[in-house]
């Protein structure tokens, strides 16, 4: 007992006191502060260690050492007439009060003011006006295949999201894409960090055994917050009844999470898609075919071979006709193929596919993609999207067509809001990353640009498209060379066209004219859109640097390229040709027959009708009008191109050469101000 009032004499037991309080109120200041104010979250932690680590020397000096009116001295040296413990004690019982009164009113103020002021900026920036997703977040793994022959790899996966489609297609489910889930394919970590990394609360998972004419399928649903199995069952059946297996297995993960069904749903999830197995093996092969990353498009002609067979098997296969027609599309899109006949191959496919199944939503998508891509008729192509949106709420791809289309009609803010929604619901589709942060930095959103590329960073660190994409972001919205530099340095070989073109602008903007020359012939820019229009911007490059002589040799090549390719069929409906045509011929001072060129490029593609890639041929086409003399009517252009707001960066004008023999003017210096 003497030791204890040896303590209380001292104010050890006070100081303790006083310790913790203070601590405790700082603690709850530093978790209102570092999110406050953006603060890394190691500051928190830091600060807990250092105070739990101070308590002990705390107590320490205060049982060796005294406040007394000439300073602190020793408790030793303090003679015990001299001593005044007791005041000090007092002192403390004010500090503690006082303490105490002060995280009474922080904590009223947090509750009351900070949680209030955080609501209203939330509405103000439009989350609030999104209502909180309650439906039930579902991963379907991949089902491993133990199959002896590992050549039904592609059943297995066929299966597997076949499975994933029909659950993608139920209303009160959010289900992850099958892009997402594939990367946890035979995966170590447990299903709980799977769960998490994925956002979802369900995880499906299962395998698939094919030997001759039977088929097992085992699957369980398992709750990953519990690690509880709310449903498992194998199916062992004969090969034709694969349907009726993908049916049950929808409907017990349905009945097992309290799902109600509309009628339409219950009839997508029921509907037999071919009465041939072997159409149906065949369709399985071209979809996996169709899934194997290309270098270049997206293209298969094996899979367009195992689709038109499928077909032919069976004629009434209304899925195998959808996809067919998406891989003519693709053909033709790409150029690898455009013929007109491919795009006719690509119309008869779809008209089979609603023929057979009227409003079936990959049918809506595949029509979508024609208008898309055979007309630039967006709007066409936006109605069947929306149309099949209300079928499958669930699909990424919709969601990442939908933000392709809005893009082109001029709704930024509509395209990114669907390409976010695509990366919700597909966390590792690159594409739908990608032309997020392209849509929010070519529309001039610095905020939703830093977001994205921050995301990307984090997701998909040194992948060579999304360092080209942050860089040059960097270069669009801050005008920083050097950092877009330092972003492509950790980009090796690639055939990538965003990784070419960022290489491209980075040494343009630097004034790099010979590198940027060499650039613009890679085989993987401009080449890779119309032959001959990487000669011509070679040669326009080479003209800014003052290099005439070689300007003028390559810009013969291009002239004689680019003279037989605006005469192929597909350039009476591809805009590409006839405006790298157009500047050449203006860099040459054939004005007239340069303006003609372009007039022939913004007839196939008008601004009015595409605020993408309208936008760039209508850029290139006011230089043309500017360099036949008539800058004014070329500046009038500029105002409305400037109005719609794509691709226009203030630094576009500021570091681009190719404004050079502008600048000057005063609408265009007062412009590139603006």
């Amino acid at each position: 007992m003497s030791f204890f009032r040896e303590l209380q004499r001292r104010n050890v037991v006070k100081v303790a006191i006083a310790y913790v309080v203070v601590c405790w109120l700082l603690l709850q200041v530093s978790d209102v502060l570092v999110p406050a104010l953006h603060l890394p979250e190691w500051i928190q932690t830091a600060t807990a260690y250092f105070l739990m680590i101070g308590f002990l020397p705390a107590l320490l000096f205060a049982w060796a050492f005294e406040l007394t009116p000439d300073g602190i001295r020793r408790e030793s040296e303090v003679a015990p007439g001299e001593s005044v413990t007791d005041k000090t004690s007092q002192k403390l019982n004010v500090v503690i009060i006082a303490v105490l009164l002060v995280t009474v009113a922080f904590l009223l103020s947090e509750k009351f003011f900070f949680k209030t002021a955080g609501t209203e900026t939330l509405v103000t920036q439009d989350v609030a006006a999104e209502p909180l997703d309650t439906r039930k977040a579902i991963a379907v793994l991949p089902f491993e295949n133990l199959s002896a022959n590992q050549e039904n790899e592609y059943f297995a996966a066929g299966v597997h999201e076949d499975i994933l489609t029909y659950l993608s297609r139920i209303a009160e489910l959010r289900v992850n894409s099958r892009t997402s889930v594939q990367q946890y394919a035979k995966t170590q970590l447990n299903l709980k960090d799977v769960a998490v990394a994925l956002g979802a609360t369900f995880v499906v998972e299962g395998s698939v055994r094919r030997a001759g004419n039977r088929v097992r399928v085992t699957a369980q649903l398992i709750d990953a917050t519990t690690d509880e199995h709310l449903w498992a069952e194998n199916f062992d059946r004969e090969l034709t009844d694969i349907f009726e297996i993908q049916t049950a297995v929808a409907q017990e993960i349905v009945t097992a999470l309290h799902a109600e069904l509309s009628s339409q749903e219950v009839a997508m999830i029921n509907a037999r898609p071919t009465e041939s197995i072997e159409a149906y093996d065949l369709f399985l092969q071209a979809r996996q075919a169709l899934t194997v990353n290309k270098s270049r498009g997206i293209y298969s002609q094996e899979a367009l071979d195992l689709l038109e067979e499928a077909v032919r098997i069976d004629p009434g296969f209304a899925q195998a006709w959808a996809l067919l027609a998406m891989t003519h599309g693709d053909y033709y899109w790409f150029r690898t193929d455009t013929a007109p006949d491919r795009l006719e191959k690509m119309k008869q496919a779809v008209d089979r596919a609603f023929e057979l199944r009227p409003g079936m939503p990959e049918a809506r998508m595949a029509l979508a993609a024609y208008y898309y891509r055979g007309f630039y008729d967006y709007p066409k192509a936006l109605e069947q999207l929306l149309l099949a949106k209300e079928q499958i709420p669930n699909d990424a791809l919709l969601h990442f067509d939908l933000g392709l289309t809005y893009r082109r009609l001029g709704d930024y803010d509509q395209s990114i809001a669907s390409f976010r929604e695509a990366t919700q619901l597909d966390p590792a589709n690159q594409q739908a990353w990608a032309e997020g942060l392209l849509t929010a930095q070519s529309s001039g959103r610095v905020e939703e640009t830093v977001e994205f590329s921050e995301q990307i960073k984090v997701r998909f660190g040194s992948l060579p498209r999304m360092l080209a994409e942050r860089a040059m972001a960097r270069l669009s919205l801050f005008g920083d060379i050097k950092g877009a530099q330092d972003l492509m340095a950790g980009v090796g070989e690639s055939d990538s066209f965003y990784v070419a073109e960022a290489r491209y602008t980075i040494a343009l903007y630097g004034r790099e004219f010979s590198k940027a020359a060499v650039l613009a012939q890679d085989d993987a820019y401009m080449e890779e859109l119309s032959l001959g229009a990487g000669l011509a911007l070679s040669a326009i490059v080479l003209h800014l640097g003052d290099q005439d002589e070689l300007a003028d040799e390559v810009g013969r090549k291009a002239i004689a390229v680019l003279a037989q390719e605006v005469t192929k069929p597909y350039a009476q409906n591809y805009a590409g040709p006839h405006a790298s045509y157009a500047a050449i011929l203006s860099l040459r001072g054939e004005h007239q027959q340069a303006r003609t060129s372009c007039e022939r490029a913004k007839q196939i593609l008008p601004l009015e009708k595409d605020k993408v890639h309208g936008v760039s041929y209508a850029k290139a086409c006011l230089i043309v009008q500017a360099r036949s003399g008539d800058i004014e009517g070329a500046l009038d252009q500029l105002e409305i191109l400037k109005d719609i707001g794509w691709d226009m960066s203030p630094w576009m004008f500021a570091l681009n050469p190719e404004w050079d023999f502008m600048r000057g003017h005063p609408r265009f210096d007062a412009l590139a101000a603006r």
